[in-house]
C-alpha cells in the first residue's frame, strides 16, 4: 500500500488527470481525499493505492509531469508524509495536511 500526498493547483480537471495516471498503471485507488487550501489556489490531495515500491516510484514520476501538480510525496502506508513548499504557503499547507492525514505515533 502506498500513500501519496499531492499539492496541486485548484483547477478544473486536475483530480481527473491524477486519477487517470493512477488507473493507467492498473492500480485501484483505495482512499482519495481532496481539500482546498484556504487563501490559496492550491489543493492538498491524499491518495492511497495498493501498489508495490516499483509502481509507487513510477507513479511519483508520472504525477510530477502533470502541469498543475506542484509537489508529490509518497511513502508506505502508515508512515508520515511531508512536502517542502515555499515559505509563503508552508504554514497553510502543514495545517491542511495535518487535518487530512492521521499521524501514527
Amino acid at each position: 500500500m502506498a500513500h501519496f500526498l499531492i499539492v496541486a493547483r485548484n483547477h478544473a480537471g486536475v483530480l481527473a488527470r491524477i486519477t487517470s495516471v493512477v488507473s493507467s498503471t492498473g492500480a485501484n485507488i483505495d482512499i482519495a481525499r481532496a481539500c482546498p487550501m484556504p487563501e490559496s489556489d492550491l489543493s492538498v490531495i491524499e491518495i492511497e493505492v495498493g501498489v508495490d515500491n516499483f509502481i509507487r516510484d513510477r507513479l511519483v514520476r508520472k504525477l510530477q509531469r502533470i502541469v498543475d501538480v506542484v509537489a508529490v510525496q509518497a511513502s508506505d502506508s502508515g508512515k508520515s508524509v511531508s512536502i517542502e513548499l515555499g515559505p509563503e504557503i508552508r504554514q497553510t499547507a502543514e495545517a491542511t495536511a495535518s487535518a487530512l492525514i492521521p499521524r501514527n505515533a
